[in-house]
């Protein structure tokens, strides 16, 4: 490598270990499923279940939200859990139950998962993920 000063050597050589320093790091993958959906319901609230999805190399612990499509909180939503531990490649299921509004016929929310750190650890990654669902009400 002629013209190339060791200055340069040794900046190339830590931008090459920086680059490869996260290589055998494990990666996080998770999902909410479906995605979207859309329930239909003969009284005042409507269910969903859905299924916490691990794609990781490893057990991760998850947090649930129900939202307003404007991501404010819905505490009038119910659900079976509200944190859980999802093995390695793996799924947990869980049920949502939430109430139409006041002489309203439909309704849409956000459901996210949201992974959490086990307790005393540093969380390097956290990720979210949020479905969109809507519910109709068939009669009254």
């Amino acid at each position: 490598m002629r013209g190339v000063t060791m200055m340069h050597r040794c900046a190339i050589l830590a931008l090459l270990a920086v680059c490869f320093a996260g290589a055998g790091a494990p990666a996080w993958a998770q999902a909410l499923a479906p995605m979207r959906g859309e329930a239909r319901s003969l009284t005042d609230r409507f269910a969903l279940q859905l299924r916490a999805v691990n794609y990781g190399e490893e057990a991760d612990h998850y947090q649930f939200e129900v939202l307003n499509p404007d991501f404010s909180a819905l505490p009038d939503a119910r659900m079976d859990r509200r944190r859980v531990t999802v093995g390695a490649n793996s799924s947990a299921g869980l049920i949502v139950l939430i109430p139409f509004e006041e002489g309203e016929d439909e309704r849409e929310v956000l459901v996210c998962m949201e992974r959490q750190p086990e307790l005393g650890q540093p969380m390097m990654i956290r990720g979210q993920v949020c479905g969109r669902y809507f519910g109709r009400r068939l009669s009254r």
